[in-house]
């Protein structure tokens, strides 16, 4: 494999020294050379050497299961696939039984094993005939990288037009950096997103004439054989140049000369766009029918990447009539009309409807549309803050002052800045609102299936978005993301963390980045451990919310469900095992031992009045102080002694002994109740081990009605997280 040489543009500058891009090799992995370890500034990709032979040993590794609807010789294929910690190894490779397959490894886990990759290659496929992939493990790499000379060998030409503004030719860019000159970017590559003997990819981008706000990107693959896939893309928008505000004209695209999108397009400030349209969400230069490619969702879930689900989604369930099907640029598709409106949506959750189908469901093609659609769809917010002295998303560490200017910014509850340095002042009034009290994972899952970097840029902009929408002095250079101060609620806070994890989870080892999102979680950990649990504070797991909503009783009323959603988001980083320093390891092993005693507490035994009574787990608002000012940063708070006084404080009556089990109130048995709320945090604290978890959990399941909810996860499946069986031996016991 040819390695590529450090490509720092010349004037480029993103605050890292050298050392940061170094990635930590496990002491016991040194004499190994890493597949993983081709490091690029201009690059930032960490890429395996790809394999052409086939594979010797078999492991516990998926399959991919491909398809065509027409009779295809080495058709071209390229997704994601995530990988348990463990299954393969740091002195591993990942191979397949076809010749023409490489594997480029982005992420590794905390010992070194395969965390997550881009599976590659080109396959033989009978018309409508399902093939099964194999995943194993094999022999070293061998291959010839692919180049750029490759890819003009291949005859692509593209253009991107935004009339009257502009147009950029990918003909032009090929085999040229862009640099940095005169306070801007020229037009040429950004990055070599990877490489390998069956395929590599490319990102370029341009400046759309002589507009300061305007540009145009290419994500391009190439295959050996010559078969070129083009994702092209408009935006409108950078952090810090002057007087943002909306564009219209009509954009289009043409590849080998045919136009294959053209349609009139008014992008908002801090817009972006994908030019493709219907069920078209790629171009392809010989126009062939992409091939579809379904993982193993099963796998996926139990990786812990994902949440695991109750849900099993028939073929012939409503939930498809209700996904979106055909792509719109700026479209609404399923993502909410109003962003923070009260009540329940779709978008809300760990992950979003549509991406719980697709993992539902098996990986049914229809949801495989939804959550390519809904992440393209996201665009439509004007949330992306391209920095331009990097032209990436923006790193915390170089402003630690700097906040989005709330005027006409399409960003709801924004904060201040204490040296009153904010983002330029839009002069239009932006795309729908963005609320991050309730803004939706927009496109985490759209990565892991298929590698995107427009996907994964797109969770960049959203978590980097949050960070300069919040108070200066309050989120800290880390970007803390507070329960009770500044622009944020605990639901907040809550989607605002696992919005950062996601971004961080997915962003590749050796990306700068990729340091910025590590250092930002852990500076969360440190403020929520030192705040909350050492020494802890409130003793039931409550983090202090924003507000008493029944303020003037003595009784500090706060929503147990926000609280769920904040132990949900700490889990899911939790379960990341990303690699953060020793000490903040340990701060979050804690913090998130004492968070789970909000949900573990209320899944009490019944007829003990010290314990909560767990048919009554799931109230809109839970007593959680016996004062209207309890002092949240001490011990003496004052707080109840035990549950059993919040219990009956809350519901107004003792804990007392009664032969019924059925789960009650809280709006049993909708799927998407507060019951259903509480799931993933009951789940995560069976997945992280925190004592008394798994007697709470199974107190509820044993319920008499039990099997109601459970039910109703496999029409609206968003909210039945299940424990992850390799984490607990819940499964064991025969309770899945």
């Amino acid at each position: 494999m040819n390695r590529k040489p450090f490509e720092h543009p010349p004037g480029a500058s993103n605050g890292l020294t050298r050392r940061d891009f170094v990635l930590s090799v496990p002491a016991a992995c040194v004499a190994v050379q890493w597949p993983a370890c081709l490091i690029s500034t201009g690059a930032y990709a960490a890429s395996s050497a790809p394999s052409s032979s086939a594979a010797t040993g078999a492991s516990s590794l998926p399959a991919l299961n491909l398809r065509s609807t027409q009779a295809r010789s080495l058709a071209p294929f390229c997704v994601g696939q995530a990988f348990a910690e463990g299954a393969v190894g740091a002195a591993q490779f990942i191979a397949s039984d076809i010749a023409e397959f490489q594997v480029n490894v982005l992420n590794r886990w905390r010992d070194g094993s395969v965390k997550f990759a881009l599976v590659s290659g080109r396959v033989d496929l009978s018309a409508n005939l399902p093939r099964t992939l194999p995943l194993l493990t094999g022999p070293a790499p061998v291959g010839i990288d692919l180049n750029e000379n490759d890819l003009i060998a291949s005859g692509v030409s593209a253009t991107i037009a935004y009339s009257p503004y502009g147009s950029v030719q990918l003909g032009a860019l090929i085999g040229v950096a862009s640099q940095f000159q005169s306070g801007r970017w020229t037009g040429g590559r950004v990055a070599t997103l990877f490489v390998g003997s069956e395929c590599a990819s490319w990102l370029y981008y341009a400046p759309l004439g002589a507009d300061l706000h305007l540009s145009a990107w290419f994500e391009v693959r190439l295959w050996r054989g010559g078969s070129v896939e083009v994702l092209p893309w408009i935006e409108n928008g950078n952090l810090n140049v002057p007087a943002p505000a909306q564009r219209s004209g009509t954009a289009s695209f043409t590849l080998a000369g045919s136009t294959r999108f053209s349609a009139a397009l008014s992008l908002e400030h801090h817009n972006r766009a994908v030019l493709a349209d219907g069920s078209t969400l790629c171009h392809w230069l010989d126009g062939a029918v992409p091939v579809e490619v379904r993982h193993d969702t099963a796998y996926l879930q139990s990786t812990r990447l994902l949440p695991a689900y109750h849900g099993v989604i028939a073929a012939n369930s409503p939930i498809f009539a209700g996904l979106v099907s055909s792509y719109t640029p700026l479209a609404q598709a399923n993502l909410p009309a109003t962003m923070g409106s009260a009540g329940y949506h779709r978008s809300i959750g760990p992950l979003p409807e549509w991406d719980v189908a697709y993992l539902c469901s098996g990986a049914d093609p229809r949801a495989a549309a939804a959550v390519q659609i809904n992440a393209y769809c996201a665009g439509r917010y004007s949330i992306h803050y391209r920095d331009e002295t990097s032209n990436r998303p923006l790193a915390f560490s170089q402003y630690p002052n700097l906040v989005l200017n709330g005027n006409n910014s399409g960003v709801g509850s924004v904060g201040s800045s204490s040296s009153n340095s904010y983002t330029p002042l839009p002069g239009s009034a932006g795309g729908p609102v963005w609320a991050s009290s309730h803004h939706p994972s927009l496109s985490y899952l759209a990565y892991l299936i298929s590698g995107r970097q427009y996907f994964r840029e797109e969770m960049q902009f959203a978590a980097t978005l949050n960070f300069l929408k919040q108070t200066d002095v309050q989120r800290g250079v880390g970007g803390v993301f507070r329960t009770n101060v500044g622009a944020n609620t605990t639901r907040g806070a809550a989607w605002a963390l696992r919005t950062l994890g996601q971004a961080c989870c997915i962003t590749p080892d050796a990306d700068p980045l990729r340091a910025e999102f590590l250092a930002s979680i852990e500076a969360n950990v440190r403020a929520y451990h030192a705040g909350n649990a050492v020494p802890e504070v409130n003793p039931q797991g409550v983090c202090a919310p924003y507000s008493d909503y029944t303020s003037g009783d003595g009784i500090y009323m706060h929503a147990s469900w926000m609280e769920d959603f904040l132990t949900t988001a700490w889990g899911m980083i939790a379960d990341f095992e990303l690699p953060l320093a020793t000490d903040a390891v340990q701060q979050l092993d804690v913090f998130f031992a004492w968070k789970a005693r909000s949900i573990i507490g209320r899944l009490g035994a019944q007829g003990d009045a010290q314990q909560y009574n767990y048919r009554d787990a799931a109230p809109y608002n839970l007593a959680v102080a016996p004062s209207d000012t309890p002092n949240w940063s001490s011990a003496g708070g004052p707080w109840y002694a035990d549950w059993g006084a919040i219990y009956q404080a809350t519901t107004g009556g003792a804990n007392v002994p009664d032969a019924a089990t059925n789960l009650r109130g809280g709006n049993f048995p909708e799927a998407t109740s507060y019951w259903g709320n509480l799931q993933p945090a009951i789940a995560y604290a069976i997945n992280r081990g925190v004592p008394g978890a798994l007697a709470a959990y199974q107190r509820m399941i044993a319920a008499s009605n039990w099997n109601q909810i459970q039910a109703g996860w496999n029409i609206e499946p968003v909210w039945g997280v299940k424990p992850h069986a390799s984490r607990s031996v819940l499964f064991a016991d025969g309770f899945e």
